[in-house]
């Protein structure tokens, strides 16, 4: 908890720390500028810093896509599908919340739950409160699950064995398929330990070359970067996370944020061809 804190409030004070020394550089020749506007930045710095601590991060927000699948069958028209991302349940959640988020979500009586990882944070300390919360959530056909990087840096076989106690599908570079009548579609994930794109693309490929080429695809991974190269004649629609919303972004232009220097798809929905990317803005707080 101390180290989380401590992250936060020195975003804050770097920044302050910069702007300083921007404005002595400007400003060497009126001090009587630089006084009042430093102390003016200073305060906007801090407050915009406690909104995002102690009011925005606890909003729930429930964006709805409809979306248009070429040669969907007609069986799953209609088909519901939540995505949860990124929720780091740690000391900064509290179990209002996740009661909240489980209404919320069984309220919507979702067909599918995927969920694209960092379940916890770091460690196993919460991971009783995290499988009473998935427990709770409900969905008619499935709930799906790939791994993100921070579910390694707890004890992997322990939460993986905790998941699949309580009905949750771990897709480990593995694919299911979902039927309604004659029809079905395929759902499949990818492990979220590896951060290289060519290995990345390597294991994708894999899985690729065990579904049909014109099937309905639904694709969780946890880093959305493959979706730069991705290409399959049959529709796809890929689920994924760990930007957290660009971690810092310009308000009301989500896409003018940090991650934009690293992922090229860093928020929000995605279309290119007859393929989807949906990148979770994230749910939890590191």
């Amino acid at each position: 908890f101390l180290i989380q804190t401590w992250s936060l409030m020195m975003l804050p004070i770097s920044l302050i720390g910069w702007v300083i020394q921007l404005l002595i550089f400007i400003g060497r020749y009126n001090i009587h500028f630089i006084i009042p506007f430093c102390a003016f930045f200073s305060c906007l710095t801090l407050a915009l810093s406690a909104y995002g601590v102690f009011i925005r991060r606890k909003w729930l927000r429930l964006r709805y896509q409809d979306l248009p699948i070429a040669k969907l069958p007609a069986s799953f028209h209609g088909y519901k599908i939540v995505h949860l991302s990124d929720l780091h349940v740690s000391n900064f959640t509290r179990l209002a919340w996740l009661a909240r988020y489980v209404k919320r979500i069984n309220d919507f009586m979702p067909d599918l739950i995927v969920i694209t990882g960092d379940l916890l944070t770091f460690g196993d300390h919460f991971l009783q409160e995290l499988i009473s919360f998935l427990s709770q959530l409900r969905a008619r056909d499935r709930i799906v699950f790939c791994t993100g990087n921070h579910d390694y840096f707890v004890t992997t076989s322990k939460l993986l064995e905790s998941l699949q106690a309580i009905s949750v599908h771990v897709l480990d570079n593995t694919c299911i398929n979902i039927q309604r009548g004659d029809a079905h579609i395929v759902v499949g994930g990818l492990t979220g330990i590896v951060d290289d794109l060519k290995i990345q693309t390597k294991l994708l490929n894999q899985l690729l070359q065990t579904i049909s080429p014109n099937a309905v695809l639904l694709l969780l991974i946890h880093d959305p970067t493959a979706f730069f190269i991705y290409q399959r004649p049959g529709a796809t629609l890929i689920f994924s996370g760990h930007t957290h919303g660009g971690q810092l972004a310009i308000p009301f232009f989500p896409r003018f944020n940090l991650a934009a220097f690293r992922y090229p798809y860093n928020v929000g929905l995605y279309q290119r061809d007859h393929h989807y990317l949906n990148v979770h803005r994230g749910m939890g707080t590191i």
